[in-house]
Parts: C-alpha cells; structure tokens; sequence
C-alpha cells in the first residue's frame, strides 16, 4: 500500500522502537524493500502511553514519490485491483500484504473504505481467475 501526503486523512498503524545498535540494519533493510519510488522521510506521530494519555513522537515513514513508476494516484478502484494481483516485490505479494492489512484494521476496528473496496476488489479479480 502507498502512503500518500494528506492533510485530510489519517494513517492507523504501528510505531516501533529501533535499537540504535541496530538502527543502521534496519534502515538498510527498509530502504532496499521500499525501493523503486518511495522516499524515507521525517513525521510526526501520535501515540498513546501506557496510561492513555497521548503523546507525539518523531518518526521515519515511506511515502510515495512521483518517481515511483507504479504508483496510480487516483486511478480507479478496478485498475488499482488489477496492479496488486499482478505485483510482487521483496516481501511477497502485494494482495497478501493488502489482505493482511484490511484484517488488522478490522481487528483494531479501524474503518479505512480505500483499503476495504480494494480488498473486495481483488478478491473479485481473484474469484473470477478461477472460475
């Protein structure tokens, strides 16, 4: 999935804590699986300590660039479907990636329709391949 820059949405996710022994293995490891178009870069975020109350941290994202020859910004649902049954990169499937996404987000209980529509879209493409 690509992250967008937006001042309208939010992005749900997990933050995580780098060892700064092992912060340059890390990087190095992220940097080759987002290759190819995505830029590492700078945000803020917020979070909530162990007693609820919020804080914001500085952390690294990976957003899409114009450099990045699949990104489809806002093509149709039906096209954008057809580009994650079809791709593939270091870290495995594109529709298993989109698949396990939408099942942690119902597990949060997350609403994120983008993420849901593209799910039952590539499970049409997918039905239809096999029938």
């Amino acid at each position: 999935m690509t992250l967008v820059r937006s001042a309208e949405q939010r992005c749900w996710g997990v933050a995580y804590r780098i060892n700064s022994q092992v912060q340059h293995q890390v990087f190095d490891q992220l940097d080759y699986r987002e290759k190819g178009g995505y830029e590492r870069e700078e945000v803020h975020v917020h979070v909530a300590s162990p007693d609820g109350s919020p804080s914001r941290l500085r952390a690294v994202a990976y957003r899409a660039s114009a450099a990045n020859p699949c990104f489809l910004g806002d093509a149709p649902i039906a096209q954008i479907a057809r580009q994650i049954v079809q791709a593939e990169g270091p870290s495995g499937t594109n529709r298993d990636y989109l698949f396990r996404l939408a099942s942690a987000l119902r597990a949060a209980k997350e609403q994120d329709n983008h993420v849901f529509e593209l799910e039952r879209a590539v499970r049409a493409l997918e039905a239809d391949q096999y029938q």
